[in-house]
Formats: structure tokens, sequence, C-alpha cells
């Protein structure tokens, strides 16, 4: 699911100005590092979830 969710904002991206389209890809990372980091520390309790 998640990466179907990558591919398709990929490509809507390929439309966008290049400023535009870099902030949103430095959004993007900082709720990747966010997300990755609530997951490790879900990790110590419970399984991994994708």
């Amino acid at each position: 699911m998640v990466f179907h969710f990558f591919m398709f904002s990929v490509q809507i991206k390929r439309n966008k100005p290049p400023v535009e389209r870099q902030t949103e890809l430095y959004f993007q990372e900082q709720w990747i590092k966010e997300r990755d980091e609530k997951r490790y520390m879900l990790d110590a309790q419970t399984p991994y979830i994708m």
C-alpha cells in the first residue's frame, strides 16, 4: 500500500514546478523520519507493523 502511494505521488510531482516539488519532498522525508521513529518505539512492544 505505501509503495503504491509513493509511486502515485511521484507521478503527480513531475507536473509541479521544481520549488514546490522540493518542499514536498522535504516534508515527505520529515514524515518518513517521524513515522520510522514511532515505528521503532512500537517495535519494542509489538510485532513489526507495515
